[in-house]
């Protein structure tokens, strides 16, 4: 499952977790007629609504045989996962963040990374922080200097349940937080979250800020394969 900011802002993660899956001899199905999660109606508190989505998004899943959903959205794998089975019922099919299962085929040797030469701190997703552990472990293998923003503490990027568009001021300045800490420590700034992505590289744009961020993903298909841009062309 692609998610929606993967598909609309953040295309290079979804051609990465492909590149990566391929790699391993693995070829997944792409949902024809995929539809948003539904994180935002669950935000606003549109229960029903997300109830009566939920409803029919697992249903057309199953009805196509899947057995596994990877998912590179952490607020896709936290709705799916999660809130679907509150709102629906227990699914018939398994819920799978793509690092998850990076992890497990770089543990296994399946998959190889190579060392890059990169000082890189780390922008965690809030829907994923009690398991932050899995974005080192990836980053370690491929033996990048990693360098915990906030002393490790957890802070949001400022963008997420409404903060943006009703507080835009507030939530361009939560963002920078983590732009100005990273460039004090590290060379890149790296990121599992496509809204992290979107939301921080939209505020440094407005502001004519300087910004240098990657996905896991799409570093991790770097150290594989090269520069992403070099493999599109």
């Amino acid at each position: 499952m692609t998610g929606c900011w993967i598909a609309h802002s953040q295309p290079d993660i979804a051609r990465s977790t492909i590149r990566l899956l391929n790699q391993v001899g693995i070829k997944p199905m792409l949902l024809k007629d995929e539809k948003c999660c539904g994180l935002f109606l669950i935000d606003n508190g549109h229960l029903e609504e997300a109830a009566v989505h939920a409803k029919k998004f697992v249903d057309y899943i199953e009805s196509l045989g899947v057995k596994k959903v990877i998912v590179s959205c952490p607020g896709c794998y936290l709705v799916l996962g999660r809130e679907y089975p509150k709102l629906y019922r227990e699914l018939n099919f398994e819920v799978e963040h793509s690092l998850n299962l990076f992890r497990d085929l770089i543990n296994d040797g399946t998959l190889r990374p190579n060392n890059i030469d990169y000082t890189v701190a780390v922008r965690d997703a809030c829907p994923l922080k009690q398991s932050k552990d899995i974005s080192r472990d990836i980053l370690s293998s491929m033996d990048v200097d990693i360098k915990e923003l906030f002393d490790g503490k957890h802070v949001c990027c400022g963008g997420p349940a409404g903060l943006k568009p009703n507080f835009p001021e507030i939530s361009s300045d939560i963002a920078m937080l983590s732009v100005k800490n990273y460039k004090e420590k590290a060379d890149m700034l790296v990121s599992y979250c496509p809204f992290c992505m979107h939301h921080i590289g939209g505020v440094c744009k407005s502001k004519d800020e300087e910004l240098n961020m990657k996905d896991i993903s799409v570093l991790l298909a770097e150290s594989i394969f090269g520069d992403v841009k070099e493999m599109e062309s």
